[in-house]
């Protein structure tokens, strides 16, 4: 019991949290959905209050094809970190894997609300109005994400893709060769 009591202190020491959280990004990227999911429980049981615990764990719950557990760890993510624009923004990605089309698009638009300059969450918004066929306004979207600093190869290529489906062959071709 000592050497627990011990061993779950040394969680407390700062950088910690952070190493763990990397810990189980890492677990997700290499496709450990299943242990990605034993670290979040362990750290959820440690830190009560950590909304990086509950979005690894709704991420491999989605790649796990577990659909209900992940939207009960999505929820609980959002009532943990409401408010702050990171949250919101992996919450819209956590529902547009999931194909809940709107729930994501009202997330990546708290994420604007409340940082105006978060371009990331511009990207997903973009592709979503494309999924509508409201081109227009994707082209726009991605427009202003060349200005803040996103991946200018990402935006071309994204926007390529837009041209394409339009049936724009000619503008397509220009902006893939500006991805490349």
């Amino acid at each position: 019991a000592e050497k627990k009591a011990i061993m779950e202190m040394l969680y407390y020491i700062p950088g910690v949290k952070e190493i763990q959280l990397g810990r189980g990004l890492d677990l997700l990227t290499g496709g450990s959905y299943q242990e990605a999911i034993q670290l979040s429980d362990k750290l959820l049981g440690i830190y009560k209050r950590f909304p990086g615990g509950y979005y690894i764990k709704a991420v491999a719950q989605i790649n796990l094809g577990k659909r209900d557990d992940a939207l009960s760890n999505i929820d609980a993510l959002l009532k943990i970190g409401f408010g702050i624009p990171r949250t919101h923004h992996e919450a819209g990605m956590c529902y547009l894997a999931l194909g809940e089309i709107d729930k994501a698009d009202e997330q990546f638009k708290t994420v604007i609300a409340l940082d105006p300059k978060s371009g990331r969450s511009f990207v997903p918004m973009t592709i979503i109005e494309q999924m509508r066929g409201n081109y227009d306004r994707a082209l726009q979207g991605l427009q202003l994400t060349l200005t803040q600093g996103e991946p200018p190869s990402l935006i071309h290529y994204l926007m390529a893709n837009i041209f394409m489906a339009k049936g724009d062959k000619g503008v397509y071709q220009r902006e893939m060769s500006e991805g490349k």
